[in-house]
């Protein structure tokens, strides 16, 4: 293992059709969602660093599940604003999802 561990958390624009499903926005409310809370390419920038610097690229949207949340909503600051382990709330404060199964949604986050 390198002693040097790329972590990028945020890259993928992926949503699972079964995740997507329980989405209230439409369309193309979720692809703003998507353009405000990507982290854009960064996947791709790291993709040029020397071979042995290890990686570890998460494979779905944040907005699926974000993997620098605590996984207990208990202990996460931000599960009070609907933006925990899985996601509830949209930046501007409207609805997501209508439940945030964060637990179902971890099955399919890799």
């Amino acid at each position: 293992m390198s002693p040097i561990v790329l972590h990028i958390p945020h890259a993928s624009r992926k949503i699972p059709e079964y995740v997507r499903s329980t989405f209230l926005p439409d369309d193309a409310a979720t692809e703003r969602e998507l353009l405000v809370m990507t982290d854009h390419l960064t996947d791709e920038i790291v993709g040029g660093f020397r071979a042995e610097v290890d990686r570890v690229i998460f494979g779905v949207s944040r907005l699926v599940v974000n993997p620098e949340r605590f996984p207990d909503d208990a202990d996460e600051p931000m599960a009070g604003r609907g933006m925990g382990e899985g996601w509830a709330q949209r930046t501007r404060t409207s609805h997501l999802a209508s439940h945030c199964g964060s637990s179902a949604r971890r099955s399919g986050a890799g």
